[in-house]
């Protein structure tokens, strides 16, 4: 946080700006959940904020939510338009801002680069791609390569990889200006929220997934769409990904590469490894985090927690879970009841802060 205070009478500017929240997709885990979510008087540029700035009549430098999605060679732009809309949606809904004339104010666009630093956007959703990586994104700070090794054992073998972040995702920043601290008299995006998965995976869409689960033929109704899909649509089919509680399965990729080390007669072997997988379930997580969702699993200090039946207290009192798709566990393509509530509790706290400084 910066905090100027000029001259008496000249307005103050308050900046907040709370770091990416970086999400490691490849860790499962068991053990009860709940959820967590950052402190709601510092959730001010969260995406469910920005929208209740506007819907406040906050006077503003941004007159909708502009997202800024990158296209990507392996992930269709069309299936990743959707699936963009489609995790907005869901968290949306979940916290009870899923309406006509909020959803009007979101503004997708699909372009060739996005800079994850271009405030005319309030939103940045990057499916990166090693040919394509930019200083920007400063993939270095966050994520590496990964590698699988085999080792021999007798007639059988042993592969395994490392854990890898897959992707990462933040809110981004609000500054506001007061003569008064208790009232606002403006509101600014000083940088916008972002998404960024790993270009060190092959990112493809649900489509397989969605046939296998019976929902083919709809999703390939709402991405033929394009930008005309409604939120009523949208909604339908998260309502229906969340009755059937789809989960990302294991493809069995790994069985294949032991055949083939087996096969080659090599007493063991360390090969680059780059899996090919749906992104959805990771762009799920991450637009959470630009919603506000922490980690269930692993709150940290600074976040508030809530609990459920079943849900733990850690050392310090803080409620965890990992029945989540905010947590280090399953693969989920729907929120789970944990989601629903945290994201709730945090959209109705945040409102009433924001309420307070009109």
């Amino acid at each position: 946080m910066k905090f100027w205070n000029k001259k008496h009478l000249t307005p103050a500017i308050m900046i907040l700006s709370t770091g990416l929240s970086f999400a490691c997709r490849s860790i499962n885990s068991d053990s009860d959940l709940k959820w967590a979510h950052m402190q709601s008087d510092r959730a001010i540029s969260t995406i469910n904020a920005r929208l209740q700035l506007l819907e406040l009549g906050f006077k503003a430098d941004f007159k909708d939510i502009s997202v800024c999605i990158q296209n990507s060679a392996t992930y269709d732009a069309p299936s990743l338009l959707l699936e963009t809309k489609l995790a907005y949606a869901a968290w949306l809904e979940a916290g009870g801002q899923g309406n006509d004339e909020n959803w009007a104010r979101l503004k997708f666009e699909s372009k060739a680069s996005c800079n994850m630093q271009d405030v005319n956007y309030s939103s940045i959703v990057v499916i990166s791609e090693e040919a394509r990586i930019t200083p920007d994104q400063e993939i270095s700070k966050t994520f590496s390569k990964n590698s699988l090794t085999c080792k021999r054992l007798g007639m059988s073998a042993n592969c395994s990889t490392g854990s890898m972040t897959m992707g990462l995702g933040g809110p981004g920043s609000i500054g506001y200006r007061y003569f008064k601290p208790e009232t606002w008299t403006s509101v600014s995006n000083r940088s916008p929220s972002t998404v960024l998965l790993s270009p060190y995976v092959n990112w493809i869409s649900l489509e397989k997934e969605m046939s296998k689960a019976g929902l083919g033929e709809l999703y390939t109704s709402l991405r033929s769409k394009g930008e005309t899909v409604t939120y009523a649509e949208l909604k339908d089919l998260v309502l229906k990904m969340s009755e059937l509680k789809m989960v990302a399965k294991e493809d069995g990729r790994l069985d294949e590469v032991v055949k083939a080390f087996l096969a080659s007669k090599k007493p063991s072997s360390i090969e680059p490894y780059v899996p090919t997988l749906p992104g959805y379930h990771v762009l799920l997580h991450e637009v959470g985090h630009q919603f506000g969702m922490n980690h269930a699993d692993n709150p940290g200090a600074d976040s508030e927690t809530g609990p459920s039946a079943g849900a733990k207290q850690d050392e310090n009192g803080n409620w965890t879970t990992e029945l989540s798709t905010m947590a280090y566990a399953d693969d989920y393509y729907y929120l789970t009841e944990d989601d629903r509530a945290g994201i709730l509790d945090l959209v109705t706290k945040s409102r009433a802060f924001i309420e307070s400084h009109r």
